[in-house]
């Protein structure tokens, strides 16, 4: 199933987002810098939202089709969405993105977990804030 989620993410994310970013062109000479930062911004999260989703739903969907889950979860789904969101919003924080090392990447992983589960504490998509689920994402990725 995590093959799937990936699969489906990966492009899911990159064909939104070439989406956007056509969108985004199309309009950029009647856009200031800073709306031109702010829609990319936006647009790259928005593509991270879209393929999160799209990957817990295919994921879920073969799961419960196999066996391998008991039922569908839209609440896993949109938690994937808050992840997705604040994954791809970190990913273009000045400084996380100025160098692409493994630090980096550990403070990204850390940052985007506290802040996800945070907001998903906030909106009641979790009961409360896991130490637990939070020290895997230090380590960074693997």
């Amino acid at each position: 199933m995590v093959i799937i989620a990936v699969v489906v993410t990966v492009i899911t994310e990159g064909a939104t987002s070439e989406l956007l970013a056509e969108s985004i062109m199309s309009s950029a000479g009647s856009m200031s810098a800073a709306e031109f930062a702010t829609a990319a911004a936006v647009s790259n999260v928005a593509a991270g939202v879209a393929g999160a989703v799209a990957g817990s739903i295919a994921s879920q969907a073969v799961g419960v089709a196999i066996g391998a889950r008991d039922s569908f979860s839209w609440k896993g789904v949109a938690l994937a969405a808050v992840s997705g969101g604040v994954s791809s919003g970190l990913g273009g924080w000045a400084p996380l993105a100025s160098e692409a090392t493994v630090g980096n990447a550990i403070v990204r992983s850390a940052v985007g977990n506290a802040l996800t589960q945070g907001v998903a504490v906030a909106t009641g998509l979790q009961a409360s804030f896991s130490l637990k689920s939070w020290q895997p994402a230090r380590s960074g990725p693997g």
